[in-house]
């Protein structure tokens, strides 16, 4: 999970989240509409509220849990720690 603590025009979230995936701008508006009308993200103006972070984990594919435990690796987390729960902590509230 990335932490911008910047603020960003809303096209340029999804442009970075395309080229961050390979993928379209219209491709990562696609996906985000049907994330948000399932109920487990807000996408509005720039910002992307995750509502149930489990439930996208559970929906992704299995590459999901590969690079998060390279990421762990990496700041060599405690494998009952994840790192997104690190960077969630960091973050400030609002």
């Amino acid at each position: 999970m990335i932490v911008w603590r910047k603020p960003i025009a809303a096209g340029a979230v999804l442009v970075f989240l395309g080229q961050m995936l390979g993928v379209r701008r219209t491709t990562v508006t696609v996906a985000a509409s049907l994330l948000q009308s399932t109920g487990l993200i807000r996408y509005h103006r720039g910002h992307i509220q995750i509502f149930d972070p489990a439930a996208l984990e559970d929906i992704s594919c299995e590459c999901y849990a590969v690079i998060q435990q390279n990421v762990d690796k990496v700041f060599l987390v405690h494998p009952r720690v994840r790192a997104s729960s690190i960077l969630a902590r960091a973050s400030p509230a609002k």
